[in-house]
């Protein structure tokens, strides 16, 4: 910000000290170039995050493509539901964990009977596996089978290396 009355105490290349109106005038010059210069920064800012924001959907968009691609059209036209349940089978093998409907339910966000609907899909489908369990379905310790293993796995590698 400009001190006005440093102003007011310099002389010009003449040696004559600056007038109130020449210096109230230089104090707003000064103070519109700078009330600019934070617009056009607020403005950069602003057109670099909707470039950003950009690239960010295009990449969301081709990782829904490569996903969609990988998995195929019988998954893939389930939606999210079936990707997490998936995704959350791969972290519990990784982990050694068995994870049972309830589990799944949890982790997804989804009421049970919702989760249980996927999970029956899944194994028609031969991607999971539910050994049978004396208390149930819900209880069953869920897996996923070799196809289903390497569908994901196929998937996961494709978008690691996007």
């Amino acid at each position: 910000m400009l001190d006005k009355d440093f102003l007011q105490d310099e002389p010009d290349e003449l040696g004559r000290a600056p007038t109130e109106d020449a210096t109230q005038h230089l104090v707003e010059y000064i103070a519109g170039m700078e009330r600019n210069s934070k617009k056009l920064a607020s403005h950069r800012i602003r057109e670099k995050s909707k470039l950003d924001l950009a690239l960010i959907a295009k990449r969301v968009e081709r990782f829904h493509q490569i996903k969609a691609k990988i998995l195929g059209d019988e998954l893939s036209v389930l939606g999210e539901p079936v990707w997490k349940i998936l995704i959350q089978l791969v972290i519990a093998t990784d982990e050694d964990t068995n994870l049972s409907v309830a589990d799944i339910s949890s982790r997804i966000s989804l009421p049970e009977t919702t989760a249980l609907r996927y999970l029956n899909i899944l194994e028609s489908k031969g991607y999971i596996f539910r050994p049978p369990h004396k208390a149930g379905h819900f209880d069953s310790h869920l897996r996923l089978t070799k196809q289903g293993h390497s569908i994901i796995s196929d998937a996961l590698i494709a978008l690691n290396a996007f």
